[in-house]
């Protein structure tokens, strides 16, 4: 009787944790790959869901998914949730496009200055964690150029420690700069997707608030300030105004 109880718990120990997340993806790419598209997009959530896990190949394969499936805000929602992982993977990023191509919106970014557009390129050339990482080593380099600099002994080697520590500091400052951009813009400014048909943006925070513009489903906003249930956001054109959380689905 013993022994039946041990069974009895392991198999209901098994029914509740389900299969590991390796052998749900591979469950999901396959049904993908048979073309059985809600099957592969029910495993891809069950995985996030219940397992708690988070990829840039996880979304990318639900957001391929969803697209099958003419779920164009899901698929966008996920696209840009792997490019968090890697803003600067090409793949996503046409999948995305091609994605944003079939939406009612179509946002055109406001024009940016030629450095701002230069400086966001780069920022989204590498992962922050690298970014971070360059950062690092080029500031070990500058501080031993330092001490080169200072316990040098002939006059070649405080030139060399001199330079190079100065070369090497206003690099590290850049790598900086870049890596808390890419922080910033990753972890910390918030973006969402529409998720309801269509939202009338409002001018206040209201339901009474006059109605500014229309967004639909699928285009991705940036979450500006919030007041209860209420959120102000800005589109890439630079349109404001508030809508309510709830219609979103943020990043």
């Amino acid at each position: 009787m013993k022994n039946i109880f041990i069974i009895l718990f392991c198999l209901s120990s098994i029914l509740a944790f389900g299969l590991s997340p390796n052998a749900l993806f591979k469950d999901a790419n396959q049904a993908y790959q048979k073309g059985d598209f809600q099957k592969a997009a029910n495993l891809y959530e069950q995985i996030i869901r219940d397992h708690n896990v988070s990829s840039k190949e996880l979304h990318f394969n639900l957001g391929n998914t969803y697209f099958r499936l003419s779920d164009y805000p899901s698929a966008v929602l996920n696209y840009e949730r792997a490019l968090k992982g890697d803003p600067s993977d090409s793949d996503v990023l046409m999948n995305l496009q091609i994605t944003r191509n079939k939406l009612e919106d179509k946002i055109e970014p406001m024009p940016e200055l030629f450095y701002k557009r230069w400086f966001k390129a780069i920022t989204k050339a590498f992962s922050t964690d690298t970014w971070a990482w360059l950062f690092v080593l080029f500031f070990i380099g500058s501080a031993a150029c330092w001490i080169v600099f200072i316990h040098g002994k002939s006059s070649n080697q405080k030139k060399a420690g001199f330079y190079g520590g100065i070369s090497s500091l206003v690099i590290a400052v850049f790598l900086f700069a870049t890596a808390y951009s890419s922080w910033n813009s990753n972890y910390i400014a918030q973006r969402a997707v529409v998720f309801a048909g269509s939202i009338s943006v409002k001018s206040a925070p209201v339901a009474s608030g006059n109605g500014l513009f229309i967004i639909h489903a699928g285009a991705t906003v940036n979450i500006t300030d919030e007041l209860g249930e209420w959120v102000r956001i800005r589109l890439d054109d630079g349109k404001e105004g508030w809508v309510i959380l709830g219609d979103l689905e943020v990043i």
